[in-house]
């Protein structure tokens, strides 16, 4: 039977039908790479490989590839005309094929020509079983034989359909279990219903019949039935039959009930794994995928479309995929630019500088000696981080004059030490910044900052001197020195005096 049909112009799909279910998506693409790999001179042949469990036939036409999946038991000499026909049609619905997504109606219409091509195929089905097993009960349970034909004169033949899919019931005519016509009633089969009396059996007559399916028809499907359980009043009885047969596909029904006839063909369906339409609730799961994108909430809908891929997969529905695919690579492509956008933002703010800093309130701080504990632990509460801003443009100036002071310091020093007679030796370490000759040499900046504050009278709590430590070191962009520590000690007391 005719499985799928998948259609490229180069390497992109512009069409693809699925009757039953046969290759993936994966199995696709591997199959388009060897195709280009063995890359032969193809033009105007019908080129045949097996791949896992079924038959694929390549047809080249210009820059167009045609492939054909089929059962293994499909032969060539019969699709020949068939892949012609779906060739011709195919182009003469769609003769430009840039605008193919356009042609809709013509789309739908080449779908039905394709159902046609697969009915003239004539994909057979194949009973057989012993004498009165319920050969014929089930044929005429299953089918109309509103358009039977006979096959010579050892069998007849009639249509059942299967979602939209056409195939022939072969039922024999001669009642010898032995007659030599079983063989070529048996091959070509695409499937093969086996027929027993559950009630009334022979075990050499069922592996005459095991045999005979196993060398005339190894590939096709088969489905054994154990007919009149209803003769049958306990089930036991055939449980030696059950491990004889070692079937993977067994049903136990009895045919003179018309409610059996629903559970057949659904058994039917399920073996040739024909290809069932997409359940109810697909519809509401996609319409929940798109309200969660128009809610901008893109990296949710991307999850809900993913999950939406994996759903319709086990369909084969590669239409409906590659809709869905193409809708996740649109929510992928927002998420990159949105990951983009927050990463500059990021960057920005990583690299700005504060323009200044400065106190922007007065603050006054009494000796801390004159004040009670919580006095003092409420007045640094009201100051924050935030509050503390320092122009740097003073911390030059301020630092240029501690400079020109410093030189006129030592020549005065020089004059008075050669005039002044000997007194007693002064404190030289006034505030806490002279027991260092250089800042390398401080523990702790935020430590020192603080005690210079406070030898000037004045008070700043530790976690404020540390975050005005900070902000120097990112407005000056270079190593803080001892002298930069004394201009914002000396400026933080001149504002607190104003």
């Amino acid at each position: 039977m005719l499985r799928q049909i998948h259609i490229f112009q180069k390497d992109s799909m512009i069409f693809t039908h699925t009757f039953a279910l046969a290759l993936g998506k994966e199995e696709i693409q591997n199959l388009i790479t060897t195709s280009e790999s063995n890359s032969l001179d193809k033009k105007e042949k019908i080129i045949q490989q097996t791949l896992s469990n079924y038959q694929v036939f390549e047809a080249t036409n210009q820059d167009l590839r045609y492939f054909f999946i089929t059962d293994l038991v499909d032969k060539l000499e019969f699709l020949k005309d068939i892949i012609n026909k779906a060739i011709i049609k195919f182009e003469d619905l769609f003769p430009d094929l840039a605008e193919i997504d356009e042609y809709e109606s013509s789309k739908e219409m080449y779908i039905s020509i394709l159902h046609q091509l697969q009915a003239e195929l004539h994909s057979k089905i194949a009973l057989i079983g012993p004498i009165d097993a319920g050969k014929t009960t089930l044929y005429q349970l299953i089918t109309d034989q509103q358009q039977e034909r006979n096959i010579m004169n050892f069998a007849k033949s009639s249509i059942i359909k299967l979602y939209d899919l056409q195939f022939d019931i072969w039922d024999f005519q001669i009642n010898d279990n032995y007659a030599l016509l079983w063989s070529k009633f048996i091959s070509g089969s695409d499937m093969v219903i086996f027929i027993i009396d559950a009630a009334n059996y022979n075990l050499k007559v069922i592996n005459h019949f095991l045999s005979l399916k196993k060398r005339e028809n190894p590939q096709s499907k088969m489905m054994v039935i154990l007919n009149k359980l209803d003769l049958i009043e306990n089930e036991d009885t055939f449980i030696d039959l059950e491990k004889e047969l070692n079937a993977s596909h067994l049903l136990k029904v009895s045919l003179q009930k018309e409610a059996s006839k629903s559970t057949v063909l659904s058994e039917i369906s399920t073996i040739l794994n024909l290809k069932t339409k997409l359940p109810d609730d697909f519809e509401s799961l996609l319409q929940e995928a798109k309200q969660i994108e128009k809610e901008r909430n893109y990296g949710k809908a991307l999850a809900k479309y993913k999950e939406l891929i994996r759903y319709v997969s086990n369909y084969q529905d590669f239409t409906q995929i590659a809709r869905l695919e193409q809708k996740a690579e649109e929510l992928e492509q927002k998420l990159r630019e949105q990951a983009e956008i927050r990463k500059k933002i990021e960057l920005k703010k990583k690299f700005a500088p504060p323009a200044q800093i400065k106190f922007e309130k007065k603050v006054k701080v009494k000796n801390f000696s004159k004040k009670k504990p919580q006095e003092v632990e409420q007045a640094s509460r009201k100051l924050k981080p935030s509050d503390i801003k320092l122009d740097i443009s003073v911390l030059r100036n301020t630092q240029e004059r501690i400079t020109s002071v410093k030189q006129k310091q030592v020549e005065l020093s020089g004059e008075e030490s050669s005039t002044a007679a000997p007194k007693h030796e002064e404190k030289s370490k006034v505030h806490p910044e002279d027991e260092y000759e250089d800042i390398s040499e401080v523990p702790d900046k935020a430590v020192l900052l603080q005690k210079m504050i406070e030898s000037r009278g004045s008070n700043l709590s530790l976690k404020l001197c540390s975050q005005f430590i900070e902000e120097m070191n990112q407005s000056l962009q270079r190593d803080l020195r001892l002298s930069d520590l004394k201009i914002a000690a000396d400026n933080f007391l001149s504002l607190e005096k104003h």
